[in-house]
């Protein structure tokens, strides 16, 4: 079986579950697409062979999904809510990572080394701004709420995966300096930052100028947007920098020169936002779909003692990460703006829902560590996909039981009234312009 084969039948999953949830809405999208998965694992086909590995996964899913991240930020709600990212995206990722890293070897020294541990930590503390919409489409999540979880998601994903990077190396190598560490964190993490931005203006710029002095080449200047992040993402690893951070500042510096790129036609413009719309959909899908094709086989090769204490230990984690997140907003570490800081900091917390980056980076894990098979790579995914679900789970259950339904300012038979209304009027309008006089003339 051919790997674009392969390929093409989880694509086909991914859309078939999103019909699914389209017409029955009632869980959430993950949940539908990791079914699905499970589902495509029933059928007689090799799902040995759908592994991808870890540096194509980070080049063709991650590198994608976290540039358009980048490229739809707000600069100027990035700018006036600086202090409340920073708090948010590399405080509490920081604080998380060190706490859970270091109770997971404490609990555990038997099971988990200090890189293991901390590796883990940093694979389940990114949060996923999809999985949260997802479940609160029908509730009436409070403004400063939903924004502060939307920062967060956007720029955690990187923190996490830095730190990710440093604790996988650490493993593999079996070395770590404080010293060397610190430093090649600096070079890493604001190498990438400014090589990414460098990369962003320089093909802004080119794109731009093609646009200048061309009328129309959407067939040019959309394939290099969507080329973009791979590029980025590749000549930033190439130089040993951080390829994520590289393609976020890249996504961030075309938000910031959005204006310029403005000059296109707005067919360009509208097929590129449909285009990368499309791509993040399905790539998010790909993942929840590709962990569903797992699940049957992680489980398969693991003993059911076993999975009881992965279940337990992933319950354990996901409370401690959220007794983390309440204390953080609940000491106002994060400004929230909030005139009910416990419901805000409660809803905070059941906001740290967990989605794509945290399978990303689980399915990510090395396959060889020093020349042998990684042992627990299997629970370690295993254990990831726990908490995500456990997340998905206790979010779908208690939003709706926290928050009031979205309700609509008018009924359908309003609506329908208006939209006759609206419809009758274009045609007035339209009967009087002189054209349309012209055309009919004055006995038609």
């Amino acid at each position: 079986m051919t790997t674009v084969y392969i390929v093409g039948l989880l694509l086909i999953t991914v859309v078939a579950a999103n019909i699914v949830h389209l017409l029955w809405p009632i869980l959430p999208l993950a949940i539908y697409q990791i079914l699905a998965g499970i589902m495509l694992s029933i059928l007689p086909i090799d799902t040995h062979a759908i592994v991808l590995k870890p540096e194509l996964f980070m080049l063709l899913i991650i590198a994608p999904l976290m540039f358009n991240d980048g490229q739809n930020v707000s600069f100027r709600q990035l700018a006036q809510n600086v202090r409340q990212i920073l708090s948010m995206a590399v405080g509490l990722a920081i604080v998380t990572v060190i706490l859970v890293g270091g109770g997971l070897k404490l609990a555990l020294p038997q099971h988990f080394t200090y890189a293991l541990a901390f590796m883990l930590a940093a694979i389940i503390t990114p949060t996923d701004a999809v999985a949260v919409k997802s479940l609160t489409n029908n509730v009436e999540m409070p403004k400063n709420v939903n924004e502060t979880l939307e920062y967060e998601s956007l720029f955690n994903d990187a923190s996490g995966l830095v730190l990710f990077s440093l604790a996988t190396s650490t493993l593999t190598s079996g070395e770590f300096s404080i010293g060397h560490g610190v430093l090649v964190f600096l070079y890493v993490f604001f190498g990438g930052i400014l090589f990414g931005a460098l990369m962003g203006w320089m093909l802004i710029a080119l794109r731009t100028t093609l646009m200048r002095t061309h009328v129309d080449i959407g067939s040019i200047v959309i394939p290099i947007n969507v080329m973009t992040p791979f590029a980025v993402y590749w000549l930033a690893e190439e130089i040993h920098l951080s390829g994520i951070l590289a393609v976020v500042a890249a996504g961030i510096v075309h938000s910031i020169l959005y204006d310029q790129l403005r000059l296109t036609s707005s067919r360009v413009q509208n097929a590129t936002t449909t285009l990368w719309s499309i791509i993040a959909s399905l790539l998010n899908g790909f993942v929840f779909v590709l962990l569903g094709v797992m699940l049957p086989e992680v489980v398969s090769q693991t003993l059911a003692a076993t999975i009881l204490k992965l279940a337990l230990l992933g319950l354990g984690l996901y409370l401690a990460l959220g007794l983390i997140r309440y204390l953080w907003a609940r000491f106002k570490l994060v400004d929230m703006h909030s005139d009910n800081i416990n419901r805000d900091s409660l809803l905070l917390a059941l906001g740290g829902v967990h989605g794509t980056i945290t399978l990303a980076m689980a399915f990510s894990i090395p396959v060889l560590t020093e020349s042998a098979q990684l042992a627990t790579r299997n629970q370690l995914i295993l254990l990831a996909a726990i908490v995500i679900l456990i997340s998905l789970t206790v979010g779908t259950l208690a939003f709706p039981r926290l928050l009031p339904a979205k309700t609509k300012n008018y009924t359908n038979d309003e609506f329908q009234d208006q939209l006759i209304h609206t419809v009758q009027y274009a045609i007035d309008e339209l009967s009087e312009s002189p054209d349309h006089k012209k055309r009919t003339g004055p006995g038609d």
